[in-house]
């Protein structure tokens, strides 16, 4: 044997005090660190679920938005070309009327589209979230203060007032 080496020693055998202590607070590390993994894992997930519902909720809004944007100005644009007509027609004219079908809901809710004067305006509005988009229109023709539900429109000359309004189509 080399005198650098020691040499080996056998275990002092434990009593059964000492391995019962021993085993129960190997027990109750295990559990505690199961309980903390449970509390911090608990906490991570609701923090995630409620930042991820509010980054969710504020795209659907947005969406909705951009849709409502979209269909407003195909409405202006009809309300524009009865206008032209109107005014083509130098006069008199009996009937003009553009109909056109939009899808009836956006992002799975329904909306509202109004001719609104003061400014001349198409508002689209949805229901639920309520978000509204506002296109402007221009005419030589009055707009007069109508209301229609989304789906199928109808943009009218109206002779007996002489102006533009909007119909359910």
């Amino acid at each position: 044997m080399s005198r650098d080496r020691q040499p080996e020693r056998e275990p002092k055998p434990r009593t059964k005090t000492e391995t019962a202590t021993r085993d129960s607070d190997r027990a109750v590390t295990v559990t505690l660190n199961y309980v903390l993994v449970l509390g911090i894992t608990a906490t991570l997930v609701a923090g995630l679920l409620v930042a991820g519902g509010t980054f969710v909720e504020d795209q659907r809004e947005q969406v909705i938005e951009d849709e409502l944007n979209v269909i407003g100005n195909h409405i202006a644009g009809d309300v524009e070309q009865v206008d032209r007509m109107v005014q083509a027609g130098a006069g008199s004219p009996s009937r003009v009327e553009i109909n056109q079908t939009f899808q009836q809901t956006v992002s799975g809710t329904s909306y509202d589209v109004e001719l609104q004067t003061n400014p001349d305006q198409v508002v689209l509005t949805s229901n639920s979230p309520s978000v509204t988009a506002r296109v402007n229109v221009t005419t030589q023709t009055d707009i007069g203060e109508s209301f229609a539900f989304g789906g199928e429109t109808s943009v009218q000359y109206d002779p007996a007032n002489d102006e533009v309004v909007i119909f359910d189509g």
